[in-house]
């Protein structure tokens, strides 16, 4: 922390962050109290959707065209059987059971897909936050 003089504290302090591309971004607020905010959960909007995966295919998780640019978590929910999941079209290391929801951490650049194991289709539950 700085040291600042009596004149220097009335002056206003922007805590100022950048984002991979150099993009300025502004992770922290404050209240007309003084307190500093930072926000550490998903605080503005998700979408989510129901996902059929066809038999024996890998499907990249997201909803819609792409992946929501501003994401900060993924939702999954196998809702027909059990699926496998990964971050590589063909390895699909992890289990996701009948009902199981999971909830990842993962931004826009990282991409994860789905394996139906079995020949007909199943559904899978996603959602994006951010």
């Amino acid at each position: 922390m700085a040291d600042i003089s009596d004149v220097q504290s009335t002056d206003i302090v922007r805590l100022v962050g950048s984002s991979s591309d150099g993009t300025e971004q502004t992770p922290v607020g404050s209240t007309s109290n003084g307190e500093l905010l930072t926000y550490d959960v998903a605080n503005s909007t998700g979408v989510d959707s129901l996902i059929a995966v066809p038999g024996t295919t890998v499907v990249e998780l997201k909803v819609g065209a792409s992946a929501l640019t501003s994401r900060r978590y993924i939702q999954i929910q196998a809702t027909d059987r059990g699926i496998k999941w990964g971050f590589s079209l063909t390895t699909q290391s992890f289990d996701l059971f009948k009902d199981q929801l999971i909830i990842l951490p993962y931004g826009p650049d990282v991409t994860l897909y789905v394996y139906n194991t079995t020949s007909s289709s199943v559904d899978v539950a996603v959602g994006e936050i951010s």
